[in-house]
């Protein structure tokens, strides 16, 4: 439920936000979240990222023309009237409802998958135009988006991002993992902003760090690609001891993490920004790994 406040090779392009005609008639649009596998805070420092589509959860936006009641969350009206704004769209001449299972500010795209589901709501369904209006209207939220966020909300895909160039990735089929959800944590730029002074705390160690982390997200696309699950889980492991060291996990993530390998997954890590937030899972699919998650402390545990 929506009830905090919201608020490449392709590559966005420099463009000044195209301005949306006034919905004629209903209109929908759905997006999903993303989780990424590898890479979050070295990204910043000119490592690569891998990112995949949360299926399991994404968020649903309706319009329809003329005023009418809005029925989102009080805390979303801002934010979302600033988006039409943006768009050229007078936000009074306009019926929105905002939906979706999409849970905010935990590491998982939603300013993102709310742009994109906005933008196709309006009637815009050329993916690389939904993107592109998409990533204009994350500036509002984020200032500077990677583009990582957007591209995968946009394109439904995994995508592989790297000196600001977002590259979306053929995974094998029916990669088998699941979200964990701790109490979410401090804002991505105070993570951002406590990695940067350890990583001027520690030089040396940091740069063997940010190595390590893109020699791992190159193997790791290859077993996306290849469907070498227990390879994969094996870096997602290493993934989330480099985060630990450099201070964004939590003795909640940790928890969750060790009962998701206790139980049997092939490997367990903080995803996004952390301090809090979200636990990406890859685990055999015979698995059912809901009661030893909730159990180690985690408050929602679905597949992705």
């Amino acid at each position: 439920m929506w009830i905090a406040a919201l608020w490449g090779a392709r590559s966005p392009r420099r463009r000044s936000v195209m301005v949306l005609s006034p919905p004629t008639g209903p209109g929908v649009g759905s997006a999903p979240g993303k989780a990424i596998v590898l890479g979050e805070h070295f990204v910043v420092h000119g490592a690569p990222a891998l990112a995949v589509p949360v299926r399991g959860r994404e968020v649903v936006v309706r319009v329809a023309p003329g005023a009418g009641p809005w029925r989102c969350a009080p805390a979303a009206v801002g934010h979302l009237r600033a988006m039409l704004a943006h768009l050229g769209l007078d936000p009074d001449a306009i019926t929105l409802e905002l939906a979706g299972t999409l849970p905010i500010g935990s590491g998982l795209g939603s300013s993102a998958a709310l742009a994109v589901a906005m933008v196709r709501a309006l009637g815009v369904s050329e993916q690389e135009d939904v993107r592109h209006i998409a990533h204009d209207l994350e500036r509002l939220a984020h200032g500077r988006p990677s583009g990582v966020d957007d591209a995968v909300a946009a394109y439904g895909q995994p995508v592989w991002f790297e000196a600001g160039t977002v590259t979306p990735v053929e995974a094998a089929h029916d990669c088998p993992l699941w979200i964990a959800m701790t109490p979410p944590g401090p804002s991505t730029r105070i993570a951002v902003e406590a990695v940067a002074r350890w990583r001027d705390a520690h030089r040396a160690r940091f740069d063997a760090l940010l190595t390590a982390s893109r020699e791992d997200a190159e193997r790791a696309r290859g077993w996306l690609v290849a469907g070498a699950w227990e390879r994969l889980g094996a870096l997602l492991n290493a993934g989330h001891e480099r985060l630990v060291e450099v201070g964004v996990s939590t003795p909640a993530l940790d928890a969750v993490c060790q009962a998701a390998r206790e139980s049997g997954a092939w490997g367990a890590k903080l995803t996004g920004a952390g301090m809090g937030g979200a636990v990406l899972i890859l685990a055999p699919k015979s698995l059912d790994l809901r009661a030893a998650l909730r159990h180690a402390g985690a408050q929602e545990v679905f597949p992705a």
